[in-house]
């Protein structure tokens, strides 16, 4: 039977917080799901007293390849067969086991990044910078991400990395744009998933169903406890108060 597990990663003690959240609501909708942790050695040595008892398996890294990107060693290195990659701010509403159930048909399933295409990124002429991609494609979203850890999923993650270092050396440093490339021309299957399984709730957006995993810096506790009073389709809006720390560019 295939290992499963749920993969996260931090770097940055501002986001720690948040990510004990996402894991512990892993754990209490999917308690029978090993949860992985990779974490930078000097975070480790300031809060890794927090992460016992909490995480199944926990990795610590001398330094990730990348500022803040200790995702890329985390999906390289974890020790399942069948992995749920998800950033720290994150919160589970409900079990999502049925997103193993793709790998059958799928190689990799992520939800389209509500933007479409970066703004930010067109600005600085990073689809110019990256090699071509059809327009009609739009950008996933690597904060949910459910994979299975075959040889082809590491080679992606490689293309991966190395097309970020592109877009990180003219000071782009959203993941978005390499993603997509490296997703394109990596052979893998691709399930696009629908939003209620990675619900970037800074930005306003159509939703049906139940939503079951959302995600941003914000008060997702508050708006977890509202969002499904519908499970129709309905248009979120995000409030000012509840999200923080970051917007969309």
């Amino acid at each position: 039977m295939a290992k499963r597990g749920i993969v996260y990663a931090c770097s940055n003690e501002r986001w720690f917080g948040e990510t004990l959240v996402s894991a512990e609501s892993a754990r209490h909708h999917m308690p029978d799901l090993g949860r992985h942790m990779f974490i930078t050695r000097d975070l480790n040595s300031r809060v890794g007293d927090r992460l016992k008892g909490l995480f199944t398996d926990i990795v610590v890294l001398d330094a990730a390849e990348h500022a803040h990107r200790p995702r890329f060693e985390a999906a390289l290195r974890a020790e399942v067969d069948e992995g749920i990659y998800i950033d720290g701010d994150t919160l589970f509403l409900a079990p999502v086991y049925e997103l193993f159930d793709i790998l059958g048909p799928f190689d990799i399933g992520l939800a389209a990044a509500p933007q479409y295409i970066s703004p930010l990124g067109v600005r600085m002429g990073i689809p110019k910078l990256l090699p071509k991609t059809p327009d009609a494609i739009p950008e996933w979203n690597g904060g949910l991400m459910v994979a299975r850890a075959d040889d082809g999923f590491r080679r992606f993650v490689t293309d991966w990395i190395a097309l970020f270092a592109q877009c990180a050396k003219v000071g782009f440093e959203l993941d978005q744009p390499a993603l997509r490339v490296a997703l394109v021309r990596s052979g893998l299957r691709i399930a696009t998933l629908p939003n209620n399984y990675n619900l970037r709730a800074l930005v306003p957006q159509n939703v049906a169903g139940e939503v079951k995993i959302l995600h941003a810096h914000g008060e997702l506790k508050r708006i977890g406890a509202t969002i499904n009073a519908s499970k129709g389709m309905r248009l979120f809006v995000p409030r000012p108060e509840d999200i923080h720390g970051y917007q969309p560019k």
